[in-house]
């Protein structure tokens, strides 16, 4: 797996690729203080991780 990644992106020691955004969202009717993000806006917080061949 290191080798795919140094292959593709000249990046040594490299397992993985972690990445999140937040995508925004309409406010809910119940609970929707808990939706506010840092940004201060309703969304949810989306974190996806990947392999070289992007599995």
């Amino acid at each position: 797996m290191k080798r795919d990644f140094y292959r593709k992106c000249s990046l040594p020691n490299i397992v993985d690729a972690i990445d999140g955004t937040l995508v925004p969202i309409v406010a809910p009717s119940e609970h929707e203080e808990v939706f506010v993000c840092r940004k201060g806006y309703h969304a949810l917080n989306c974190q996806a991780v990947s392999s070289s061949d992007l599995k």
